[in-house]
């Protein structure tokens, strides 16, 4: 109606726009956080609240609680993006009742700090939608709630989030060392083989090779060769784990009367002393043990866990001479 008595006809879609509902103009985002900022993330799910821990240190993610160990970075940014990047496909009404919603006896609760954030946020997982039965294709819908976003909303796609183990989630690579801050490596082969020993030449991207006895001759390695085969070691990849107990250290030939075999990492920190050995650190030390049903446990120093590796790893025993 027009101000001098005029009636004007419009589309009824622009009716329809101006009388939408307010929480179609809400930010459909389950939360303002963003998994790429994060630096702690505690997760508890299950009637005892099982807790996963994860904490964000130089070299990325690493796993707290239940085991600590490195994080394997993509999956547990996939993981968090699953939850967070998740969509609000509706609000419930103001005043709803948690309880109503499972929200007081919780299938899981995410809470997250970003870095230099002083307040964590809380995601609050509740129990399925009523309504829609088990054979439906669609993913089951969740109330959920958010510490940084007033009232309950419903989301979905979230069961993978929910499944996820602290085992999917970490790293099934050996800790990174930097080959620049290594000065010596020595390989034991294990059995009557002699160990071998290299030396970086000052001076040079070269390698000094020998077995360590009494008049031995030194090769010299190519710094191409010995950095190509300390990548194979890095990329080692576990297909499964075992804890480091006495009897699986037995069973894996870890321990005596078994000689794993051995490769240590050395960095030498002073330069200022006559003693050829003083001041060195061992970055890195790895005990492989003998080949069973076609897999070698190897363990990372005094690691809690056994890797479990090809058994084409034993090669890499052989050092860089065989590497070319």
């Amino acid at each position: 109606l027009g101000a001098n008595g005029s009636v004007y006809l419009i589309p009824s879609e622009i009716a329809g726009l101006a009388f939408r509902p307010a929480s179609d103009f809400r930010d459909p985002r389950l939360s303002m956080l963003s998994t790429g900022h994060l630096e702690e993330i505690t997760f508890s799910k299950g009637n005892n609240l099982q807790q996963l821990l994860l904490k964000k240190g130089r070299q990325g993610w690493n796993l707290l609680n239940p085991l600590a160990t490195q994080g394997d970075q993509q999956a547990i940014s996939a993981w968090a993006d699953a939850l967070l990047s998740t969509k609000v496909e509706y609000w419930m009404p103001a005043g709803t009742d948690p309880a109503s919603c499972g929200l007081d006896s919780t299938s899981g609760i995410f809470t997250a700090r970003e870095e230099g954030g002083s307040s964590p946020v809380t995601i609050t997982i509740g129990s399925e939608v009523p309504g829609a039965p088990s054979s439906t294709p669609i993913p089951p819908r969740r109330f959920a709630r958010c510490s940084d976003r007033p009232d309950i909303c419903v989301i979905t796609g979230i069961g993978s989030f929910l499944e996820m183990t602290p085992l999917a989630l970490r790293s099934k690579k050996l800790p990174r060392v930097e080959y620049d801050a290594i000065d010596r490596m020595e390989i034991r082969p294990g059995g009557v083989l002699p160990p071998l020993f290299l030396s970086r030449k000052s001076g040079s991207e070269d390698w000094e090779l020998s077995d360590g006895g009494v008049g031995t001759d030194k090769r010299t390695l190519p710094g191409a060769q010995v950095k190509g085969w300390f990548e194979k070691v890095q990329e080692i990849t576990a297909q499964g784990f075992e804890p480091a107990t006495p009897d699986h250290l037995q069973a894996r030939g870890l321990i005596s009367p078994a000689a794993p075999v051995v490769i240590r990492l050395i960095a030498h920190l002073s330069e200022n002393t006559a003693e050829e050995k003083a001041g060195d650190i061992v970055l890195a030390e790895y005990a492989i043990g003998t080949a069973s049903d076609g897999v070698v446990a190897l363990r990372a120093g005094n690691s809690p866990d056994l890797m479990l590796v090809p058994e084409s790893t034993l090669e890499l025993s052989k050092g860089p001479e065989s590497h070319p």
